[in-house]
């Protein structure tokens, strides 16, 4: 995390649901026989699956994503105090696999927290930011 306070505490650190991932990985692994092509589609899922994570502190809610050979950094970020809606959503093959997507809504940006567990959907349900 850049930029902290001192005092700030991680409550929650993640990445999406691996199994998101099962149909870009089911492609994969079909085409494997053809030369190999599938490697790239697993290569692309876990590389996806790498790249973003997710982090709940006691003050913020941050959406990290690495690029460029995770040289270049991008960070998402919304303090509770900014925060104007949270919507939870499932599709059907997101309720079979059992995972959400969380879209959190600020004053001057959105964060979209995908293929997320029950937990993190709980915990954000259930958390009350210390400013409240």
């Amino acid at each position: 995390m850049d930029s902290h306070d001192e005092n700030e505490k991680i409550l929650w650190k993640g990445r999406r649901c691996f199994r998101s991932f099962w149909f870009i990985i089911l492609i994969g692994i079909l085409t494997l026989w053809i030369y190999g092509i599938g490697i790239i589609f697993i290569a692309y899922a876990i590389l996806k699956w790498v790249s973003i994570a997710y982090i709940i502190t006691d003050k913020r809610i941050l959406e990290v994503m690495e690029h460029h050979a995770f040289i270049k950094r991008d960070i998402n970020e919304i303090e509770y105090k900014d925060i104007r809606a949270i919507k939870i959503s499932q599709t059907f093959f997101e309720k079979m696999l059992k995972y959400w997507k969380i879209e959190i809504n600020g004053r001057d940006r959105r964060i979209i927290l995908k293929t997320i567990s029950k937990e993190v959907v709980d915990f954000l349900a259930c958390y009350k930011s210390p400013a409240a």
